[in-house]
């Protein structure tokens, strides 16, 4: 059978002052010592870790966080998003492991840095929803009366000139009836003289009595309208 060499071991917390060249090691922290004969000598040295689990400045803190893997005394933590630096003062994993904050590496912010190029212009987003429908405004002020107008011709101006200045609509447009009754007089007026008047009267006369008629044929055809 061959022959086994194993080292001094046991728990941390009760390692001598080991020997010159004397090793040693701790079944708890998973540590391994040399001594000196002056002292011990950490062989393991200090293992970094990084992450965001630990977070905070306060040094009269303990610092924990429940997915520690197994570490040994004086190793160190980096906080990532602030730089900020850990150290374990206990052994072991998990939640027992005690971590005390000890500094930053971080500095003091920099100057602002020169403005860069604009970039190039993004594609158009997608069209919003339409918003909210706004407050009803104030009512505005009473505009001015105008003047009157209706479909039938209701305008005075028509007996100066027969045509509504609105509409431009002749009044013989808007009463056909009208302009039949006047080509009736009319003809009654040219094709029908009077018989009894051409015969009794001298021509002068005739003539006035002519513009009479006319003069009582206008009168009847005003009064029909």
């Amino acid at each position: 059978m061959a022959n086994k060499i194993q080292f001094r071991r046991g728990l941390r917390k009760l390692l001598p002052t080991l020997s010159f060249a004397e090793p040693a090691y701790t079944s708890d922290t998973n540590e391994f010592f040399i001594g000196t004969g002056k002292g011990n000598v950490n062989m393991n040295g200090s293992l970094w870790y990084t992450g965001t689990a630990l977070s905070g400045t306060s040094e009269n803190i303990n610092y924990t966080y429940a997915d520690c893997p197994l570490v040994k005394v004086g190793d160190v933590y980096l906080n990532t998003d602030y730089g900020y630096i850990y150290q374990s003062t206990t052994a072991g994993s998990g939640e027992d492991v005690k971590w005390q904050y000890k500094g930053t590496i971080r500095g003091p912010q920099g100057i602002q840095g020169v403005k860069g190029d604009t970039g190039e212009q993004g594609p158009q987003g997608l069209k919003g929803d339409t918003g909210a429908k706004g407050d009803k405004g104030d009512k505005g002020e009473k505009g001015e009366t105008g003047m009157s107008h209706n479909n039938r011709f209701d305008c005075a101006q028509w007996q100066s000139c027969h045509v509504c200045p609105l509409c431009s609509h002749s009044i013989f447009y808007e009463k056909p009836h009208i302009v039949l009754l006047f080509l009736l007089l009319l003809w009654i007026y040219v094709f029908v003289p009077p018989v009894v008047p051409h015969l009794l009267q001298p021509a002068k006369k005739a003539a006035v009595f002519h513009g009479r008629r006319l003069l009582h044929m206008l009168h009847l055809l005003l009064l029909l309208l």
